[in-house]
């Protein structure tokens, strides 16, 4: 569990940096030659809408990941429960939002990409990345505490269960069967 939300943050981490470096700094290479400048152009757009389309499927790939753990969190009741305990419910909630605001920011960068308008789909997508990796943040700190507490009885449960099947194992071993 920890390794997987290692590997999310480093990802998103990634990501959000990537993000950040201008185009201009990737993809620029001008030429005073006419010829060479309308190659360098075409060049520039099959790099930026190259760009644009990973950058899309990644952050489809982070919305998946995040709409799993949203999932799950909102399948285990006594999560949900222990969360309207701590009046952290609307927390979460407000979060949800959040993420499907983000989600209908990838649609638009979607849109814009077919159109050709790859800058305001680099824009739209990296808003998108910077508010997922704000929402993860944000349900996972909800979130923790009650879900360590969570996986504390479940390890408590597993070893009673163990404990119990040792114990019977251990009784039936000293029955001994009466020999003729």
């Amino acid at each position: 569990m920890a390794k997987n939300r290692q590997v999310a943050v480093l990802f998103l981490l990634a990501m959000l940096l990537l993000s950040a470096v201008p185009t201009s700094l990737i993809f620029a290479a001008e030429d005073n030659n006419e010829d060479q400048d309308e190659n360098d152009e075409k060049q520039n757009t099959y790099a930026i809408e190259h760009r644009a389309q990973k950058m899309l499927e990644i952050a489809n790939r982070t919305a998946t990941r995040i709409e799993h753990l949203i999932e799950d969190v909102l399948a285990n009741d006594s999560l949900i429960a222990a969360l309207e305990n701590a009046s952290l419910l609307d927390d979460f909630e407000g979060n949800v939002t959040l993420f499907e605001d983000a989600k209908d920011l990838l649609l638009i960068a979607s849109e814009a990409i077919e159109s050709g308008y790859y800058q305001d789909a680099v824009k739209n997508i990296t808003e998108a990345m910077k508010t997922f990796r704000e929402v993860y943040r944000a349900i996972f700190r909800i979130t923790a505490k009650r879900r360590i507490a969570a996986l504390r009885t479940r390890v408590i449960a597993r070893g009673l269960l163990v404990a119990m099947r040792r114990a019977l194992a251990v009784s039936y071993t000293h029955l001994t069967l009466p020999t003729n």
